[in-house]
């Protein structure tokens, strides 16, 4: 296909190779080698990166080549350097942005618009290899950071080693959710250096990339290739100063286009249209010709490419200068998020030429594209839901790790951790709640940080903590806002950390859980991840911060069993409870209120019911043997307590865990990782006093016991099930009752075809009767707002519950509640089912009680599981036609096991545009509904709230309602 001589690419290229004909065709192989090279390792050497094969093309949004001055466009302020070109030679080609000057350098960008950024490349060098650029000392880095808004907080996001850099070399960083937003300044800054001319450093060729699928990958909406003679009523709305024919200098092989030649305007424009979901326009263009069968038009003479939100103030979107566009050129131009809506009108228009036949130019195969698909007409629903086949389990990547700390044993976790400096782990420092035990505190005067062993991130999204900072009303020293927290990372073979995070002490005054979602760069093997207070007063417990639950990588705590015992025990989870009373005892609460207390004569224990857990991973309690002040007496060694456990077919008990007596004077925190046997069904567990002496000697009590299961993050699960209705239907294998709600693009969750409820009464989304088994969680995107075109506002108040039923919908267990307050902004929500929930002919349900305004969506609804054993969907018989386009509805299909025995089935009808029909319940029944002639004027309302079970026949022959 190509070959490239060595000198090609010597600072590193983009290569861009286009197939032949016989090249795009199934089983195709591609091969890069290096045929010749000298017998030796590491000579001769080649680097391949960053393959793309077809799918998707960069867009440049920004970009600065420093030709001569750099963009004032892109760049906000340059200190310390200049546009020249740098005396130990060009960085890529031609002028760079060359620092040299004394004191600060930096350059700062304008705020900058990264909604839709998906990388950021430069070509950087420090010094020079030849001495004839000064070379940078260890620590003279320079440091590309990023801010937000009006924020005066610069945050790193790389930092480069002078000796990395001594020869130019290509930078590009993968832009992921953290910057993509429309208020993002960078800047590139060097803070450390000796003087004048000294540790020099440049950039060349600074771009910032959007990524799209090619045009022809995606769904083209609108298309008009002209070829009938005639403009596409669907597209256009006008045209001046143009015709449909075929140009005399035209390289379009396909016949007519739309050739501009009239004396007077020169412009098309399109309907207002709906660009939601839809990402680029695409066209052929020519302007004159290069062999001047066409004139050639000349330079100012250009085309431009308008948008327009209200059809009279025009925006421009690209101009085309006329010289660069002599033959026939396929354009591709982005459409900006801004203008990603409803009624957007787009104009091609020739402001300047002089005059008829002169400065010609045309378009051709006009396209705006969708990634997958279109925005449905009018909001309608497709008339018919289609049966969907059982889909096959979408698997987790190859590679999946986790890991994660909670120091609730009093100890770090040795396997994880390879350096603490200036840490210790204490009980509750700084005000922490009693759920979270131990907890590192940074609060010793000498070096504070802390750091991993060497992890495999690979398969790894994100890592979250707790962080609290020190503050008067939590009892520890309060750090300055300078004696923050920074969060780092080291990738293998450098000593390098590089920041992902730094955290203000007011980020956390009174406590934050935190995640950071991590760079593609540190999602790979060997890395090292840091936290660290660099600076603080050298004193001991000054400037104090807490670190708890660290988890890298996703992970889901389940509570499968648990109890307070608030006034008596929970019967569900204990069988029997000798030798005690929940009560409050004499010597205090254990943890909160009752307690579980044992002071009798004779036995004292407490045995479960049989458990099941196979999906536990630990228990935990608070544990008090006597008391450190003498109100509960205290036991004796020997007169231990003991924790175990057996299967309730067995007769023999198998210890846990036994708790010395004299170690629990005051209540301590118990937590017992369970053994790979005991994590099985029908398990019992025992918790007793081995020896005693008599009734209110050596008393002991437990408090708040819970047995927890792990469950992998979603994304390390198996995806058994997907319902995102983005075919414009739902899926009626999984969808009994559908109440005031319809399948329409979402214009605020950017443009994705979702469910949406915003009719009276009560919107429900229920599920038929499902195998649930071995399904541990569900995902979906909800929105609750106050209309589906208002992004921003919400109705106070307004509640959707998502509830699941084990007696096919006769009574509910409310699982979640959500409020319109969280939810404004289209957000993914995460349920976890309870082990009763994990079985077969489960119900589960979206509903909100007796609406009167405002609306709610559900999209994008997964279900989980942690292996590919997923559940088949149920077989489903159904019937839905559309009844009229201003609302339809339907409300029920109908579970055939047999055959299906309801018929609703008008043989000839009439419904008028006004119409409207709604079921709100179509049941089983034997009967025949069956209007064989009927006639529903334009003002009529036809509604059936209740078709019953009957075996009765109701056939009008012949009705006029």
């Amino acid at each position: 296909l190509e070959y490239y001589a060595p000198d090609c690419c010597s600072s590193g290229s983009y290569v861009r190779v286009h197939l032949p004909t016989e090249a795009q065709a199934s089983s195709v192989y591609l091969r890069w080698s290096q045929p010749s090279h000298s017998p030796f390792t590491d000579t001769d050497v080649w680097v391949l990166d960053d393959v793309q094969i077809g799918q998707t093309i960069d867009t440049m949004l920004y970009s600065d080549d420093f030709t001569n001055v750099y963009s004032s466009s892109v760049w906000s302020s340059v200190q310390g350097g200049s546009v020249s070109t740098p005396p130990c030679g060009s960085t890529h080609s031609g002028s760079a942005l060359y620092f040299s000057q004394g004191g600060l350098r930096q350059a700062a960008t304008q705020l900058l618009d990264l909604r839709d950024a998906t990388g950021l490349s430069f070509y950087l060098r420090m010094g020079s290899s030849d001495n004839v650029c000064e070379q940078a000392d260890l620590g003279e880095n320079v440091v590309l950071s990023y801010r937000m808004g009006s924020s005066s907080r610069w945050t790193s996001l790389r930092a480069y080693s002078p000796p990395e850099f001594l020869n130019a070399e290509y930078v590009y960083i993968e832009i992921d959710n953290s910057l993509r937003y429309s208020n993002v300044q960078l800047q590139f800054r060097q803070s450390v250096l000796t003087t004048a001319e000294y540790d020099v450093w440049s950039i060349d060729d600074f771009r910032i990339l959007s990524s799209e699928r090619q045009t022809k990958c995606s769904v083209a909406c609108y298309s008009d290739n002209l070829n009938s003679g005639v403009l596409d009523a669907t597209l256009w709305s006008s045209t001046s100063g143009g015709s449909i024919t075929v140009p005399p200098c035209s390289d379009v092989f396909n016949g007519r286009s739309l050739y501009f030649t009239g004396s007077g305007t020169r412009e098309a424009i399109t309907n207002n249209l709906d660009l939601r979901g839809l990402y680029a326009v695409s066209f052929t263009l020519q302007i004159g010709s290069y062999d001047n069968q066409c004139d050639q038009a000349e330079t100012g003479d250009d085309v431009i490419l308008y948008y327009s939100l209200s059809g009279s103030n025009w925006v421009q979107l690209e101009t085309f200068t006329a010289t660069s566009y002599t033959s026939a050129t396929t354009v591709t131009v982005p459409i900006p998020r801004t203008v990603r809506v409803q009624g957007v009108s787009l104009r091609w228009a020739q402001t300047r030429h002089s005059g008829s036949s002169q400065d010609t130019w045309f378009i051709d195969n006009v396209g705006v594209y969708s990634p997958n698909q279109c925005p449905p007409v009018a909001y309608q629903m497709t008339s018919t839901a289609t049966m969907q086949p059982t889909p096959t389990p979408t698997p987790p990547p190859a590679t999946c790790n986790y890991y994660s700390d909670n120091f609730d044993t009093g100890i770090y976790d040795n396997a994880l951790w390879s350096f603490v400096f200036g840490i210790t782990p204490r009980v509750q420092p700084c005000g922490l709640p009693s759920s979270n035990h131990y907890a590192l505190s940074f609060y010793i005067s000498s070096t504070r940080r802390m750091g991993t062993v060497q992890l495999d991130l690979r398969g790894v999204d994100s890592i979250s903590f707790y962080l609290r900072s020190g503050s008067s009303s939590n009892g520890c020293s309060a750090p300055d806002t300078s004696e923050g927290m920074y969060v780092s990372y080291n990738l293998p073979g450098s000593t390098v950390y590089h920041t992902l995070e730094y955290y203000d002490p007011d980020c956390c005054r009174s406590g934050a859980t935190l995640t950071i979602y991590l760079p593609a760069a540190v999602r790979v093997s060997s890395v090292s991840l840091r936290w660290s207070q660099p600076t603080h007063s050298p004193f001991t417990d000054a400037d104090v911060w807490v670190l708890d639950n660290v988890q890298i990588g996703e992970r889901f705590e389940m509570q499968l069993y648990s109890d307070t015992f608030s006034n008596t025990i929970d019967t569900s989870l204990w069988q029997s409870f000798i030798g005690g009373s929940v009560t409050l005892p004499p010597c205090g609460i254990t943890d909160s209120g009752n307690v579980a207390y044992f002071n009798g004569d004779g036995v004292r224990e407490l045995i479960s019911q049989n458990l099941d857990l196979s999906q536990a991973s630990e228990l935990s309690f608070y544990l008090r043997i006597g008391s450190s002040d003498g109100t509960c007496e205290n036991a004796d060694p020997g007169e231990d307590i003991e924790i175990a456990y057996k299967l309730s077919s067995d007769s023999t008990w198998t210890s846990l865990a036994t708790y010395d007596a004299s170690g629990y004077r005051t209540a301590e925190y118990v937590l017992v990782n369970l053994p790979t046997a005991a994590k099985q069904a029908n398990i019992q567990l025992r918790i007793r006093q081995v020896l005693r002496t008599t009734e209110n000697q050596d008393t002991w009590s437990i408090d708040t016991f819970s047995i927890t299961g792990v469950q992998p993050g979603l994304q390390c699960a198996y995806t058994c099930i997907t319902e995102t209705f983005d075919t414009g239907s739902y899926n009626p294998q999984l969808w009994r009752i559908i109440n005031g709600g319809q399948v329409i693009a979402l214009p605020c969750s950017y443009g994705s075809i979702g469910m949406s409820f915003s009719e009276g009464g009560t919107r429900e989304l229920s599920s038929h009767q499902l195998d649930l088994t071995g399904i541990y969680a569900i995902s979906f995107i909800l929105r609750i707002g106050s209309s589906n075109t208002d992004c921003s506002t919400y109705i106070s108040g307004k509640t959707v519950r998502f509830s699941y039923s084990l007696d096919n919908g006769t009574t509910y267990t409310l699982l979640e509640s959500y409020n319109a307050s969280s939810y404004v902004s289209a957000s993914r929500a995460v349920v976890l089912l309870p082990l009763a929930a994990q079985s077969r002919d489960v119900v589960i349900r979206w509903i909100e009680l007796l609406a009167t305004s405002g609306m709610w969506s559900v999209d994008d609804i997964k279900f989980y599981s942690t292996d590919s054993n997923c559940p088949q969907l149920p077989d489903v018989s159904f019937s839905t036609t559309v009844v009229s386009t201003t609302s339809f509805v339907t409300t029920s299909l109908v579970k055939s096991t047999t055959a299906l025995t309801t018929s609703l089935q008008p043989t000839t009808s009439s419904v008028t545009s006004s119409s409207q029909f709604t079921s709100s319940s179509i049941v089983q029944s034997t009967s025949s509904f069956q209007p064989t002639t009927s006639s529903v004027t334009s003002s009529s309302q036809f509604t059936s709230s209740s078709i019953v079970q009957s075996t009765s026949s109701f056939q009008p022959t012949t009705s006029s309602v």
